[in-house]
């Protein structure tokens, strides 16, 4: 059974969204926590 083009673009597309948000978030998450470290070490 072959899979219609389609269906499988449309799973590539909201892997890519999903791969993009996780990184995104990741991004947020880890300059969040060098800011803290970097406020704790001033204070």
């Amino acid at each position: 059974m072959e899979w219609p083009v389609p269906i499988v673009f449309r799973i590539a597309e909201h892997a890519a969204q999903y791969v993009f948000l996780i990184s995104f978030i990741g991004l947020k998450i880890s300059v969040a926590i060098s800011w803290v470290v970097v406020c704790h070490d001033f204070v």
